[in-house]
């Protein structure tokens, strides 16, 4: 089975510069705990809820700093194509939850652990 059989919905996306302010009303509005972030349609980063929390909030940063500021980067993204098996072996190679999902260039999906 492909990862792209087990996407229900698209990913909700938002730029570098979406301030943690609108990233966490992003968020909330779409009831969503991660935001894959993009420059055009190129994944450049990833953010959760736990990140805004724990690397904004906790730290006192302005609401209306970059999201860039406190995204992890370096996200490791899947083609769309991918088996299950080798998309269940990333996880435990990369020690990550969550794994974007790409189709021809561009973010369609996200695939959590959970």
């Amino acid at each position: 089975m492909r990862i792209e059989e087990l996407t229900v919905r698209p990913p909700v996306t938002a730029s570098p510069a979406t301030t943690i302010q609108q990233a966490a009303a992003l968020m909330a509005r779409d009831a969503v705990g991660t935001l894959v972030i993009t420059e055009g349609e190129r994944v450049v980063g990833i953010v959760t809820d736990r990140d805004v929390v724990v690397r904004a909030v906790a730290k006192n940063l302005p609401l209306d700093s970059r999201i860039d500021g406190v995204m992890s980067m370096n996200v490791i993204a899947l083609d769309a194509g991918t088996d299950v098996r080798d998309a269940l072996h990333a996880f435990g190679q990369h020690a990550v939850r969550r794994l974007p999902i790409v189709s021809g260039g561009k973010v369609s999906g996200l695939l959590s652990l959970d």
